[in-house]
């Protein structure tokens, strides 16, 4: 297959980065990370559960568990961890939270610009 060229294309493999940067913070509300997961239960079927943790002594700062896996179900964790931290989920109330998960872009602007659900 090779010597016809039939071999699907292959993307060029990047070295193996080391990690270098540190994700465990010296003071509490500086980095939280939110990820979800894919789970199946007997009754419901497959759902998505989120969570929502603070690197600074890995507390569960909010969980959600849902059907629907979007960007919406991610940001309730964090919204229960706003509340529950700072009191309130208005625009602005959490801007020393610097996200870490897959949803950065999106947690960015809800937490410094706009109220979360």
């Amino acid at each position: 297959m090779r010597e016809n060229n039939l071999l699907s294309p292959r993307l060029p493999q990047a070295p193996p980065r080391e990690h270098n940067g540190r994700i465990v913070t010296d003071e509490p509300d500086v980095i939280w990370g939110t990820d979800g997961a894919k789970v199946f239960t007997l009754n419901e079927g497959l759902g998505w559960a989120f969570a929502n943790v603070e690197h600074w002594n890995t507390e569960c700062m909010g969980w959600h568990v849902t059907k629907k896996g979007n960007r919406f179900a991610a940001l309730e964790p964090v919204s229960q961890g706003v509340l529950s931290e700072f009191g309130s989920v208005e625009a602005g109330i959490a801007r020393v939270l610097e996200p870490c998960s897959g949803w950065t872009r999106f947690l960015n602007i809800a937490l410094k610009t706009s109220k979360t659900r």
